[in-house]
């Protein structure tokens, strides 16, 4: 059974700009380049996820499906017409985004902080526990391409080629390496099999289990004509034939990311552009191919994505530009734990509040984005301080985990009780009573939705939380609960 992961893009969502999708690409770009490097292949699809997931699992005769949780309305809702769609299909849903999961924390809605702590520090013992090794996937033939391989002869039986050693040696990326000579004797052995009367079908199914798995470029490809051999053996109406075409699918599509990435290295060449020209689709980095015993599924996701015709397709505002203070990805959301830790960790328990004070972890778009979990990070905070114990840092430890774990999760566990999470109807008895008991009084002040915008208020304290919210996309923490009171007091 092999493991494959699906992103499924949606073009427009709500009003997020090319600010959030920007972060959010570039962030899957080294998602994909990690999971490649591990053999699993990874497809970023493109629409209505309600259509475009069912669609994908049929193609490819997907077995189950497991999906992260999310405790919002659009989420679910996608899940929920997804499960309606593949109702014959196993269908798993996980809660990464809490340590905790929210349906194990509580089974209902909690009043506040006071009444979830107990319940999620009890807990955490159990579920806060390191992540076990993703391992990488094992290379194998197509699953309905499987049969018993034909041994190797104990000796050279036709007199002319020698037998090739069944066991290359392999590298990092666990891919298989042959030098030019072992290709070419492979080669020649494939093209006498595949001209044969009948097809020698022992002798073509034991060199193409040797040739899958085998690293291959636009040289070797020249030199030893193993991909015309290959490609004969695709075009014969025999039981290898399949099994032959993904393999050829496969070596094209590493000759199409070597091409790509000797362009990228052209134009960072020409242009001094440095490293980002590399590439959208971060094929200059490796040429890793995904493993998966389902030859569809491999001849769809073989190819790296091409994320500038991604991001070309978005119908989105692009006008709200990208941030340049925080890099995007997994690797990036490791080093500002990091960073964090050794800077502003023994800081954080009397100076978050302190919008003066950069104490603050700037963690928030990792999670948001999925780039970060919420477990790993307290994994690498609580092992910061174990390293280095001190008064501050343990202070700053404890107030962070209350933050990130146990405020964090209220909101998660609000959301996933209370249907109207964003709406009045939501909002507590009391509040609303006197929402309504005040409703007809007069304001001093009514500004715009524009003059908002542009932190256009009678309040300098106000305006300067907006300008930081507008120009960098992050508003500190403490300014935001005021900034939120402030915009729905009478201004």
């Amino acid at each position: 059974m092999g493991l494959s992961v699906i992103f499924c893009l949606v073009p427009t969502f709500h009003e997020a700009t090319i600010r959030q999708y920007g972060f959010m690409l570039r962030g899957l770009q080294e998602v994909e380049r990690d999971l490649r490097d591990l053999g699993i292949p990874f497809k970023v699809l493109s629409g209505n996820p309600v259509d475009e997931v069912p669609s994908f699992l049929r193609r490819h005769e997907g077995c189950a499906l497991v999906t992260d949780f999310s405790p919002l309305r659009t989420g679910r809702a996608w899940k929920s017409a997804v499960g309606e769609k593949l109702s014959s299909t196993p269908f798993y849903e996980v809660d990464a985004h809490n340590i905790v999961p929210v349906w194990v924390a509580s089974d209902k809605q909690e009043v506040g902080a006071r009444t979830i702590r107990k319940k999620i520090n009890e807990k955490l013992p159990m579920w806060l526990k390191d992540f076990p090794p993703l391992e990488p996937q094992p290379i194998e033939p197509p699953l309905h391409a499987q049969a018993v391989a034909a041994p190797l002869p104990a000796e050279d039986t036709s007199g002319i080629i020698p037998p090739v050693p069944p066991a290359p040696s392999t590298t990092s990326d666990r891919t298989s390496v042959l030098d030019e000579g072992t290709l070419m004797a492979l080669s020649t052995q494939l093209e006498a099999a595949v001209v044969a009367s009948p097809l020698d079908l022992a002798t073509a199914e034991r060199v193409l289990g040797q040739l899958e798995g085998v690293r291959i470029d636009r040289a070797l490809l020249k030199a030893t004509g193993v991909g015309k051999a290959a490609n004969e053996l695709a075009k014969a109406k025999c039981d290898l034939s399949t099994r032959a075409r993904t393999l050829v699918d496969l070596w094209k599509a590493a000759v199409s990311a070597e091409k790509a990435a000797a362009t990228a290295g052209a134009t960072t060449a020409t242009t001094g552009a440095g490293a980002a020209a590399a590439g959208p689709s971060g094929s200059a980095r490796s040429l890793a191919l995904p493993r998966h015993p389902s030859a569809s599924l491999l001849g769809e996701c073989v190819a790296p994505t091409d994320w500038t015709a991604l991001e070309k397709s978005l119908v989105i505002d692009r006008n709200v530009k990208q941030v340049d203070w925080l890099l995007p990805g997994p690797a990036a959301a490791r080093e500002a734990v990091h960073a964090f830790c050794a800077s502003r960790l023994a800081l954080f328990a009397d100076k978050r509040n302190d919008p003066n004070v950069h104490a603050l972890s700037d963690l928030s778009p990792y999670l948001h984005f999925g780039q970060l979990s919420a477990q790993r990070m307290a994994l690498m905070v609580r092992a910061a301080v174990a390293a280095k114990p001190q008064a501050a840092l343990q202070a700053g430890l404890e107030s962070f985990l209350e933050e990130s774990i146990v405020r964090r999760e209220l909101s998660d566990n609000f959301c996933f009780y209370n249907p109207n999470y964003d709406n009045l109807n939501g909002a507590a008895g009391w509040a609303r009573e006197s929402l309504e008991l005040h409703a007809a009084d007069k304001r001093e002040r009514v500004y715009t939705l524009k003059q908002l915008e542009e932190a256009q208020t009678h309040e300098d304290i106000w305006n300067a939380a907006q300008r930081q919210m507008a120009r960098t996309g992050k508003m500190h923490g403490f300014m935001r609960m005021y900034w939120a009171q402030e915009d729905s007091a009478p201004l």
